[in-house]
């Protein structure tokens, strides 16, 4: 059965993102590849990369690091995951995001994404300004591994 996520000061238990059931609350996003959830709508749709699903992973760490105010508070093997803290730049308040990297064949994974604020019931965009964000750098630097 999956969890149901809302904002807490500690983090839920590991588990797959595609048997989540995430709550409809404005400080929170989730994406995923079409077809990979199956109790929650993503609200970003996100494709495939060619690169297998360890490189991916490697990837976004990076870009995952390079951000401002970003920890990482643990990795899951299980459901071969990422867990990041990243705390807003006036009042460091603490935004939870985690990643599952979902291996297709040998050269091509997707992954889904979930991003919420620990508190309040609003973030102003910034949930779902990060995952476009790190996305996007993963994109480019996936892609300029790959010329």
């Amino acid at each position: 059965m999956g969890a149901a996520w809302s904002c807490t000061t500690t983090e839920p238990e590991w588990h797959d993102l595609s048997e989540s059931q995430f709550r409809p609350t404005p400080n929170q996003q989730f994406a995923a590849p079409e077809g990979f959830a199956k109790k929650s709508q993503p609200q970003i749709s996100l494709g495939t990369f060619p690169v297998d699903a360890e490189t991916l992973k490697a990837n976004f760490k990076t870009v995952a690091m390079e951000q401002p105010r970003v920890t990482l508070l643990g990795e899951n093997d299980e459901f071969n995951q990422l867990r990041f803290l990243q705390r807003s730049k006036t009042c460091k308040f603490p935004d939870v995001l985690t990643v599952q990297f979902i291996p297709k064949d040998e050269s091509h994974s997707q992954m889904a994404i979930y991003s919420y604020s620990r508190y309040g019931n609003g973030d102003h965009g910034v949930n779902e300004k990060r995952i476009r964000t790190w996305v996007e750098g993963t994109e480019k630097l996936v892609g300029a591994q790959k010329k």
